[in-house]
């Protein structure tokens, strides 16, 4: 069978800000002089929280591939099981309708 659930079990996120930028205007100048300190919040903020982001949005995004990518290759092999049932039909019929001439 094909895979249809992904679960994230384990998740050690270590996203380091090094610099953070603002720019345009005076008050993005004033802001700028705490981008230190913004970075360091920034990076605690990223680690504390991406990894319950990609729980919930990552698994339910996998789900929804694994569902898709499993009918797809389901009607594949549907697909070639009625070709080769259809072929199999066919080649039986022709054996037959060939003795039955003789």
């Amino acid at each position: 069978p094909f895979p249809t659930l992904a679960t994230l079990s384990t998740c050690q996120p270590n996203f380091d800000v090094h610099d953070v930028q603002f720019t345009g205007s005076a008050s993005a100048k004033i802001i700028g002089l705490f981008s230190k300190t913004i970075s360091k919040k920034l990076t605690t903020v990223l680690n504390e929280h991406v990894c319950s982001l990609i729980k919930k949005n990552g698994e339910k995004a996998t789900d929804e591939a694994f569902h898709a990518a499993g009918e797809y290759l389901g009607g594949l092999i549907l697909h070639s099981s009625e070709e080769d049932s259809s072929i199999s039909t066919t080649s039986t019929k022709s054996l037959m309708s060939l003795a039955t001439q003789r």
